[in-house]
């Protein structure tokens, strides 16, 4: 399999631990994966092309000329598979919205580095190796299995999914390219010809976290947090990480257009955040199970009543309200139980109150019993003080607690109506299914 990378931002940093990744064949051994195998093979026979090319990618006269002159080596040399890596960007000016810029100008050369070229690029990648119009509004593939096929990697970020303070200009050019990547894959998914992954390396060790780290216009909270991870050594070694954006990119084991993290690569037991996405994703499982299993049961519940002699345009509306009735049932069962609880409290509110009480008449006993002097005195007339105050709360206490319980009356008797009106309206679906099954059952003679 002939294949050809390309590779934006490749003279150093991550772009160069990409560019080393995808050229050596040891980086890519001791794995399973067939496409892989391949892989390997085609870097050991020289089938493997990188072309190195110097392009101003904020200059779109340069990169416009250039992006075709590739082009059109790759189109001459007939490759199976193209790799399209956008790793070249930038940070931007950090600080807060209102400090991202003096002018338009400034705001426009930023966007023309990290959002138009990598739009421009990709605009004529598909023109070549995309799948074409008709193709794509035929929703159906050409089926020529030598046919090019496209990755486009975005090499992307957690801040093009979450915003992060005093990174303004970062998170929204890295929020285009993720959405337009995604429409990407959207769009050229029926076809086939074109794979999208945006692959986020995580908080990687690079000159790019040391002025994140060092800047006095980044937020003090996350610029304290880089720099914990620098020092406790839990930033990721560029290297680490561009080997396992490389074997994802090559093994084409994702779902096209999807984000993937670092920290998504961990096994299980590593990741705590795999462990809860897995966690959801089991849950979501579990509860597709149960709603699935009350379908059955429904219409099994249905099916018998059918083999009893009714027909189902007549047992479908009984079945319905008979399972709305339970479920409003429920709620009611529920309403009870939380007046209940609501009552249990306000006693369990004046049980503390009448014991506070009980306390304060010991210690006024107990200093009637004392000497009389001042000092007693003045003791005797602060507890005083104190029990009339918590009689007042108690009196109080006492008039929200007949309040509470004239509710709770008020609402069992509402509860006992509403119980009297489900059990008419069952006997009534009771009578109601009987006559429909006495009607349908054959006469005897």
């Amino acid at each position: 399999m002939r294949s050809a990378v390309l590779v934006t931002g490749a003279s150093r940093g991550f772009g160069r631990c990409l560019t080393l990744d995808f050229a050596r064949e040891q980086d890519l051994k001791e794995t399973e994966r067939l496409a892989r195998v391949e892989w390997e093979k085609a870097a050991g026979t020289g089938e493997l092309s990188c072309f190195l090319q110097c392009v101003d990618l904020s200059n779109p006269a340069d990169y416009t000329a250039k992006v075709d002159q590739v082009l059109l080596q790759l189109k001459a040399k007939s490759y199976d598979r193209v790799f399209l890596v956008h790793n070249a960007g930038s940070l931007g000016r950090l600080g807060l919205v209102q400090e991202c810029a003096d002018s338009p100008t400034e705001l426009a050369q930023y966007w023309e580095l990290n959002v138009t070229s990598v739009l421009w690029l990709n605009k004529r990648f598909l023109d070549v190796f995309g799948a074409s119009r008709d193709e794509l509004l035929a929703k159906t593939s050409a089926g020529d299995a030598k046919q090019t096929q496209l990755i486009v990697v975005n090499i992307t970020s957690l801040c093009g999914i979450e915003p992060f303070k005093t990174h303004m200009m970062y998170c929204t050019g890295k929020a285009a390219r993720e959405m337009h990547h995604r429409v990407i894959a959207t769009e050229q998914e029926v076809a086939g010809k074109v794979r999208v992954l945006q692959y986020s390396p995580g908080p990687m060790d690079t000159d790019m976290q040391q002025t994140i780290r060092e800047s006095p216009r980044v937020d003090p909270e996350l610029r304290q947090q880089f720099a914990d991870m620098k020092a406790q050594g839990t930033l990721i070694p560029p290297a680490q990480s561009s080997e396992r954006g490389v074997k994802l990119a090559i093994s084409g084991d994702y779902e096209t257009g999807a984000h993937i993290d670092y920290y998504d690569l961990d096994p299980p037991t590593k990741n705590p955040k795999s462990n809860i996405k897995r966690a959801i994703a089991a849950e979501k499982a579990a509860a597709a199970e149960r709603a699935a299993a009350a379908e059955r049961t429904a219409a099994a519940e249905r099916l018998a009543v059918v083999e009893r002699g009714a027909t189902p345009e007549r047992v479908t509306p009984a079945i319905a309200a008979k399972d709305a009735a339970g479920t409003e049932r429920a709620a009611v069962v529920q309403r009870v139980a939380e007046s209940a609880s609501a009552q249990e409290e306000v006693m369990g509110d004046l049980a503390t109150v009448q014991l506070a009480m009980a306390e304060l008449v010991k210690m006024q006993h107990a200093i009637a019993a004392q000497p009389s002097d001042i000092r007693v005195r003045e003791l005797e007339k602060m507890n005083e003080a104190r029990l009339r105050e918590e009689e007042e709360k108690t009196k109080q206490r006492g008039l929200e607690l007949q309040i509470e319980m004239q509710r709770t009356k008020r609402r069992e008797l509402e509860l006992d109506f509403e119980r009297e009106e489900r059990k008419k309206d069952r006997e009534e679906q009771a009578k109601l299914i009987a006559s429909l099954i006495e009607r349908l059952e054959p006469k005897k003679d």
